[in-house]
């Protein structure tokens, strides 16, 4: 029960309704949204995430198979098409996770454990920002979009790791 709650940066609610619907919904709906751009590449990234690791651990496939790197590549290249230093938000900090989870998960010989640790700095570091940026936003006039709302359990997950 704990390792399900602490390697859970997404639940599958929250997945329904803020990205599979947003992005697979019709066909120009993410084009449509009135969130902006860099937010939705940071959903598809996480998308492209959930993919890697689903491919990486589908026992139909062979272990550490290309599928699984590939949808890796795509997710980082998603994320980083926009500065995510500009415009933090969870769903940054929960794509950086995911990341972090799958070089875990993808170590043959334990070589990717410095860019794991970087990356899951960079997670923290960002969940910072975003967590003083809501304090800031839910002072002020500001919108505060549905994927912002679940900082608080993003942290958790990030300083239990």
């Amino acid at each position: 029960m704990i390792l399900s709650l602490r390697y859970n940066p997404i639940s599958v609610s929250e997945f329904n309704t803020s990205i599979y619907s947003i992005l697979f919904k019709s066909v120009g709906s993410a084009a449509m949204s009135d969130e902006p751009t860099s937010v939705i590449s940071h959903r598809l990234s996480i998308m492209f995430m959930i993919l890697a690791i689903g491919s990486l651990m589908d026992t139909r496939l062979p272990s550490y198979n290309v599928d699984a790197e590939k949808y890796h590549q795509l997710a980082r290249a998603t994320l980083f098409q926009n500065n995510v230093y500009d415009a933090p938000n969870v769903g940054v900090v929960q794509a950086l996770y995911l990341m972090s989870f799958y070089l875990l998960l993808s170590d043959r010989h334990g070589t990717s454990g410095g860019s794991r640790w970087a990356i899951m700095g960079m997670a923290a570091r960002i969940a910072q920002s975003v967590s003083s940026l809501i304090c800031v936003w839910t002072n002020s006039t500001q919108t505060i979009y549905p994927f912002q709302i679940g900082l608080r359990e993003s942290q958790c997950d990030i300083y239990a790791q």
